[in-house]
């Protein structure tokens, strides 16, 4: 614990937390005292936080974002309308936005849909196919049959995989993960990058900044770029423009020669693989593909590094000569980003959970809801679909964990089951649809993750992943202690008054 607290005082994190820290009590002080002297001023702000109130009530945005907003900006009309300023929920630069949905239209047409799949889902009148043709729709990324893919329940399994495939890399290695820290696990995967560089394949590499401030040292970028590892670094933290910290690219993406790619909930650290237990065991779900699908991931990589990098990366000489790969059903990577107001990764969320039949298994590390899940996840349940949820039993951060225990009473008393996994934390996010849809990949079924962060997952439909993510769920419960109401009744009266609190300003956590 001491160890934690020296390093997190000695770090990048803790000084741009102190920078921000002092411009916002510096501004505070000059518009108390600016208002102090001069009492129009006092009515100047009022009416400006009266503006403010209009202006976050109209906005386009989830009703729970309005209201923890809308509070302290009336409440406490300077310090709201500064702390909306610096943390409000999307602050990118109009210049930024514009440049990246520019990229993103550039690329967008090197993801034809060659098979004509998803004309083919447009043109049935069939529900069970119409998330496939919505996807392509909203974001152009389409779905490929000339896939293979494998699961992975755990991350020290993932990273067996993982290393066996870096080796056999000819071309390129395309890499983007939150989190990287010193250890084991990272030790292994920068041991084969070397040598493939030194073999001539291209390595590119995206990590976010927030993700890894604790761990990784200022200027390992360059570092790694002087070992010939070309690096990309997301959002770095700069308190000049803490507006827009809370946007994070929380992808996990390998891309091997076209041809190979994962996309999982696993970063490149040590609890991922179990090397360390800080929370016991822990789970996670990852996906291999192979095949015509590890195009869509290069797209998605490409998106993101010709954004930070200021490139124009030629799609030409990357795509692969795709060979015979089995046809097994449909597998439809997708991304999401705080970009435009289309929430995609919450809609196909939706989309699945109105849509199920017989049954809906659900694992996330954080069931941090809005009314639109929230309502979805009971109407499901009442109308007799098999709704089960899996969230840690030993927590990562104990202040979401509260709000995730927040929701249980509502839910249960719908007739969803829900389910503490007791080894350890679940990491794994996964939604398993009727044995016939299912979505793996990085996505929390959170705030965070669904209107703030950059994030990608892989859709499955009637593929053979799909058996053993079922297998594997079924085999989680075994392991969880199921929460039933009278467990939530039974919290001592401050716990759940907590819980109430912090539920209230779950937007911002």
């Amino acid at each position: 614990m001491r160890m934690k607290l020296k390093r997190f005082f000695t770090g990048r994190l803790f000084l741009f937390l102190l920078i921000v820290g002092i411009q916002v009590v510096l501004l505070l002080f000059f518009l108390f005292w600016f208002s102090d002297r001069l009492p129009a001023a006092e009515a100047v702000l009022f009416a400006c936080s009266l503006i403010l109130t209009l202006h976050i009530i109209n906005k386009r945005q989830d009703p729970a974002y309005k209201i923890v907003w809308i509070i302290p900006v009336l409440i406490f009309p300077i310090a709201g309308f500064l702390l909306y300023f610096f943390f409000s929920q999307r602050r990118i630069r109009k210049r930024d936005r514009e440049y990246a949905l520019q990229i993103h239209r550039e690329t967008n047409a090197c993801l034809e849909d060659g098979d004509g799949i998803c004309r083919l889902m447009e043109s049935r009148e069939e529900d069970r196919l119409g998330l496939i043709a919505y996807i392509r729709k909203a974001r152009k990324y389409p779905a490929f049959t000339d896939t293979e893919t494998e699961y992975f329940p755990k991350g020290e399994l993932f990273l067996e995989r993982f290393l066996k495939e870096l080796e056999q890399a000819k071309r390129y290695i395309y890499l983007e993960f939150f989190t990287i820290k010193h250890g084991v696990m990272w030790n292994a995967v920068l041991k084969t990058l070397k040598k493939k560089v030194q073999a001539g394949v291209e390595v590119r590499l995206i990590y976010d900044d927030l993700g890894c401030a604790g761990s990784l040292e200022k200027k390992y970028a360059q570092e790694l770029e002087r070992q010939g590892i070309r690096c990309a670094v997301f959002n770095r933290l700069n308190p000049m423009f803490a507006s827009m910290f809370n946007n994070r690219d929380h992808r996990k993406i390998a891309v091997i020669d076209g041809e190979t790619a994962f996309v999982c909930g696993t970063n490149i650290a040590d609890e991922y693989i179990n090397a360390i237990h800080p929370f016991g065991l822990w789970k996670d779900a990852c996906l291999m593909v192979k095949g015509a699908a590890a195009w869509g991931f290069l797209v998605i990589f490409l998106q993101t590094w010709d954004f930070l990098c200021g490139e124009k990366t030629s799609l030409i000489g990357l795509r692969p000569k795709i060979g015979e790969w089995k046809k097994d059903g449909f597998v439809q990577p997708y991304a999401d980003d705080p970009l435009d107001e289309m929430h995609l990764a919450e809609n196909v969320y939706l989309h699945l959970i109105y849509g199920a039949h017989k049954y809906l298994y659900v694992t996330t590390p954080y069931l941090v809801l809005n009314s639109a899940l929230t309502a979805a996840f009971c109407t499901a349940a009442e109308k007799g679909v098999d709704v089960r949820i899996v969230t840690p039993g030993i927590p990562d951060k104990k202040t979401v964990f509260m709000v995730t225990r927040a929701n249980y009473r509502e839910l249960l008393e719908s007739g969803v089951k829900i389910y503490e996994y007791t080894p350890g934390f679940i990491h794994a996010k996964t939604y398993i649809c009727d044995g016939e849809y299912a979505v793996v990949g990085t996505i929390n079924t959170d705030y965070r993750s669904l209107f703030l962060n950059f994030e990608c997952a892989a859709l499955l439909y009637r593929n053979s992943a799909i058996g053993d993510m079922y297998s594997d769920f079924l085999e989680t419960v075994d392991a969880c202690r199921p929460i039933t109401l009278e467990t939530v009744t039974a919290a001592a009266w401050p716990v759940r008054l907590a819980q109430s609190f912090l539920n209230a300003f779950a937007p911002m956590l």
